[in-house]
């Protein structure tokens, strides 16, 4: 019976010891906040990283470190840092960055006011720490060093000093953040470390009328982007609006983006135990990249690096960078056409400094490139359309016969040399190279308030009076009236008339230089086919001969 009763108590205690844990000791879970983990990375070649680095505490600062400052005695101090790109600005509520203005880039093409990469009474850069540290949510930090390129704040608690570096590269669109963290007690002080970054909140509005649902919602809104388990994932804002989501695996960089500028938070650590966590306030998103938990036995200290990146989305820049950052420019399927189109394009500015005019010798660049595979594809069309009457005949021959007809038409087409599907597949083989170079210019920062003439300032916004998109559908009705339409009935051919006033209306919202390339891509081909229907070889065009020649 003593047995019992001594199991009966101990049942008690530990019934007792979980209820007292559960809602008296244990800390509360974040409430809706949604972890997702990783997939095993794919193998990968991982860049040089910088690792956790504990080091020997060094000797009190000669200086007086400030304490806790719940009453706000301690001033503010500010600091700016700058190279030839952006300029930051430093408080020390927090030691966090309240202004990255971007020097060359403004926020339109008339106003003289930087791109800010943070937004207003933003908190950018913070790094949080867990309350049981004894550090506050907005610690007052001390500056005790400050330059053109670097800016040190420290701040002191009872058990624990931080000594914040935030570092700017020259010629770069990067600050390196260093966090030293000391622990000052008798025991083994476990952290873990993040950096967040607070950007604003761009949801596409919904479309109203009739000319406002043919906008593309691509261009509007911002998304979270991050690199995890060897790929880029995007998640737009509106999926996040209003929730808390995590994401933790082998994590290269996290950030928000929108069409032309990027903010990433990028930890020199790449661990499983790295995560991104978004959380949507309001209209702004905060993005806390946290690093692994590390432990920091008394007396000593670890440092703990991250960089940042906030600025456009260069390929050259973002490249520079390192640990795949390039990879948030979104050229889709085709990236390993789109970068060397991209190439070209900056090639051609070079050339003659002009984005527009870039273009123009761009794609006029194409269109020659792939000109003989636009002229067998021309040429089966005409052969096409000449056995077009004696298909029509074994059409009506054998209409109730569909497998005899299958068969006549076979020889058909084999006694005329003519292959059906050569018509086709030139214009296949070319779908990749247009579609990267529409992302190209979909995408490219280059063409961000690039002047083109006249009162086109603005490559990258839509054509204000529409001229553009109107001259490039009477381009297509020309196309479309003089291709061969040999396997087409009289109804079929009509409804294909629709068509450039339907691709008009979809260009009237693109970016200029985007519909110059269409426009100059479709000219192109009337041209050709102008050629080809009239017997003029290209070469002989291109040396002033327009005499026909018989194929």
């Amino acid at each position: 019976m003593k047995s019992e009763h001594r199991s009966l108590l101990a049942i008690a205690l530990s019934t007792g010891v979980l209820i007292l844990w559960f809602t008296v000791i244990a800390p509360p879970p974040r409430p809706g906040t949604e972890t997702v983990a990783a997939p095993a990375p794919a193998e990968t070649s991982i860049p040089e990283v910088i690792a956790p680095s504990p080091v020997v505490a060094p000797p009190a600062p000669v200086f007086n470190a400030p304490q806790d400052d719940p009453q706000g005695k301690i001033a503010l101090e500010t600091s700016t840092l700058q190279n030839d790109l952006v300029t930051l600005k430093i408080t020390s509520d927090g030691a966090v960055v309240t202004s990255w203005s971007l020097k060359n880039y403004t926020a339109n093409g008339e106003s003289a006011a930087a791109v800010e990469m943070v937004q207003d009474n933003g908190r950018f850069l913070e790094t949080p720490l867990d309350a049981s540290l004894g550090v506050p949510e907005r610690p007052r930090y001390k500056l005790v060093r400050a330059s053109n390129e670097e800016a040190v704040y420290v701040w002191q608690g009872s058990q624990i000093q931080l000594t914040k570096t935030i570092r700017l590269q020259p010629n770069q669109y990067v600050a390196d953040v260093t966090l030293q963290v000391e622990n000052r007690s008798h025991q083994a002080m476990e952290v873990k470390p993040g950096l967040t970054m607070q950007t604003p909140v761009k949801i596409p509005k919904a479309a109203g009328g009739f000319l406002s649902a043919l906008k593309p919602k691509s261009n509007e809104g911002n998304k979270a982007v991050y690199y995890l388990a060897g790929k880029t994932e995007r998640r737009p804002s509106q999926e996040l609006a209003g929730k808390s989501q995590v994401f933790s695996g082998n994590l290269y960089w996290a950030g928000m983006e929108d069409r032309y500028f990027l903010a990433a938070i990028l930890p020199r650590v790449q661990s499983e135990g790295t995560s991104v966590e978004y959380r949507s306030h309001d209209h702004s998103m905060n993005t806390t990249v946290g690093l692994a938990k590390t432990m920091i036995a008394p007396a000593a200290s670890t440092q703990f690096h991250f960089s940042v990146f906030a600025g456009p989305k260069d390929i050259e820049h973002l490249k520079a960078v390192g640990l795949r950052l390039d990879e948030a420019i979104d050229y889709g399927w085709f990236s390993f056409v789109a970068v060397p189109i991209l190439h070209l394009l900056k090639f051609f500015y070079r050339v003659v400094p002009n984005y527009g005019l870039a273009i123009i010798l761009l794609t006029v660049f194409i269109k020659l490139l792939m000109q003989p595979l636009t002229k067998k594809s021309m040429k089966s069309m005409k052969a096409m359309q000449v056995l077009q009457p004696r298909m029509k005949e074994l059409q009506a021959k054998y209409k109730n016969d569909r497998m005899r007809l299958n068969q006549e038409m076979a020889n058909l087409f084999r006694a005329h040399k003519v292959n059906p599907a050569s018509g086709c597949l030139p214009m296949l083989a070319q779908f990749p190279i247009y579609i990267a170079l529409w992302k190209v210019l979909w995408n490219a920062i280059e063409l961000y308030h690039a002047p083109f003439f006249g009162f086109y300032h603005d490559l990258s916004a839509p054509d204000p009076y529409f001229i553009t998109p109107i001259i490039l559908g009477l381009f297509m009705f020309a196309q479309q009236k003089m291709t061969p339409t040999a396997s087409m009935d009289p109804a079929q051919a009509k409804a294909m008339l629709i068509m450039p006033v339907m691709f008009s209306a979809f260009m009237l919202f693109l970016p200029v230089g985007l519909v110059v390339y269409i426009l100059v891509n479709t000219a192109m081909t009337v041209i050709q086919q102008g050629m080809y229907n009239k017997g003029l070889r290209m070469r002989d065009v291109l040396r002033g001969k327009f005499t026909p020649v018989t194929s």
